[in-house]
């Protein structure tokens, strides 16, 4: 597990989505379930993808996070998470046929704006 120091939550939006980077000690990484979860993904199968693949599972991390809740009460998770500059490679990773058609043209857009992404940073390197 990742220890957790100097800790920031960043809300990025992203699309219709909001991703939620953590900041720890210069570095941040994307709190997958809750993506997974706001994509309308399955949060299981996208760990197992996490896990399965050689260059992701080695990279991922378990960061503990302590926040306070709405009801004023204080939480603790710890959150499977992605160095931030690995979010693209996850979300190619990802079969758009296995989802459904309105899930599928959101997952497409992703993909295309990474897609975009990569070129624009080879092209203008």
């Amino acid at each position: 597990m990742k220890e957790q120091k100097n800790l920031v939550i960043h809300e990025v939006a992203f699309a219709e989505n909001v991703i939620r980077v953590v900041e720890t000690d210069g570095e941040f990484y994307v709190a997958m379930k809750p993506l997974c979860t706001d994509m309308g993904l399955n949060w299981e199968t996208q760990r197992q993808l996490i896990q399965r693949d050689q260059v992701l599972k080695q990279v991922a991390s378990m960061i503990r996070v302590t926040s306070l809740g709405k009801d004023g009460k204080t939480y603790t998770v710890e959150m499977l998470c992605l160095p931030l500059e690995y979010l693209n490679g996850w979300l190619f990773k990802i079969d758009i046929s296995r989802h459904k058609e309105g899930l599928r043209n959101h997952l497409i857009h992703y993909q295309k704006r990474c897609y975009i992404a990569l070129f624009e940073y080879f092209h203008r390197h």
